[in-house]
């Protein structure tokens, strides 16, 4: 019998991009996500007079060399904002309120909250990636209920190891590698959780540092590929210097900017999965059945 070549890196990078742009829902859906996260902080910011610059903001009197870097290594924020601001001030300061709001999206990475709510996507998306092929609303949120309480406790784990490595290891090219080699492992317990349905988060840990171990160059290639992208994508944002135009111009490139990044972001879930499902299983293979709405036993009567 004829056996099928393995999926390769680039062809997994093809395959996910192909999936990411066949779900156009979830990354508008991620958006507005990041738009209502943003939101409260940036009518706050608005409210003052002169808002004071944050981590967020990109400074044009920066060389671009040391915003590349930043954009590259924005993991946390300081959302200590007023949330008292109403939504009188963005009709006030409607071109003000929307650079402010871009600001926040483009930067908006690690708040508590924030990362809650990826956590509560985060089985949703990779669910509708694996499977390639629309899984609706309710199947999505399905899938997103179903993991997320998986994912705290995953999550839990993620922090612990995020806060060694920030500790221990001060050195920032150190902690830099460390801290992408976390996520890259992570982001595989994650896929191997929702593509096997795994109730055991430590279980996922343990099963993606396999497919890591047996598949270390398709992996690590992938990853490059992707945060290659990531980093191209940073220094053409960078290099255009947003902001120095006036706000009126650098809302729609800034805006286009965090569609972009939140696309890159999908990508790294989505080709992963293409190459779990490559490596190990078949395209569009999950272990979990797909939720069939009305899902009841009438309806369940009802099918042929």
């Amino acid at each position: 019998m004829h056996r099928s070549p393995e999926m390769t890196a680039l062809g997994a990078f093809r395959d996910g991009v192909g999936r990411v742009n066949r779900a156009p829902a979830v990354l508008l859906g991620v958006w507005l996500m990041t738009a209502l996260s943003a939101l409260p902080i940036a009518l706050a910011q608005t409210a003052h007079s002169k808002p004071q610059p944050t981590g967020l903001v990109v400074h044009v009197q920066h060389d671009i060399g040391h915003r590349w870097l930043r954009e590259l290594d924005r993991y946390t924020t300081d959302p200590g904002a007023d949330l008292g601001s109403t939504l009188g001030v963005a009709l006030r300061h409607p071109i003000r309120f929307t650079s402010n709001l871009t600001a926040w999206m483009a930067g908006a990475s690690a708040p508590a909250a924030f990362l809650i709510q990826w956590l509560f996507i985060a089985g949703g998306t990779i669910d509708r990636y694996a499977r390639d092929r629309p899984t609706r609303a309710h199947g999505f949120f399905a899938a997103c209920g179903v993991f997320f309480f998986r994912f705290l406790r995953l999550g839990l784990v993620m922090a612990a190891a995020f806060l060694v490595v920030s500790r221990y290891l001060r050195q920032p090219v150190v902690s830099a590698v460390a801290l992408a080699s976390c996520r890259f492992v992570f982001d595989y317990a994650q896929v191997r959780a929702v593509v096997e349905d795994r109730r055991s988060m430590l279980g996922a840990l343990r099963a993606a540092l396999s497919f890591i171990r047996r598949n270390w160059k398709a992996a690590i290639v992938l990853y490059a590929v992707d945060y290659a992208v990531f980093a191209a994508l940073v220094g053409v944002y960078v290099a255009m210097g947003p902001g120095s135009a006036g706000p009126v111009w650098s809302i729609l490139p800034s805006q286009a900017y965090v569609l972009a990044r939140l696309w890159i972001t999908l990508i790294f879930w989505s080709s992963e999965a293409a190459l779990f499902q490559g490596r190990l299983a078949h395209a569009g293979y999950v272990a979990r059945r797909a939720p069939v709405w009305p899902d009841s036993p009438a309806a369940e009567a009802m099918r042929p």
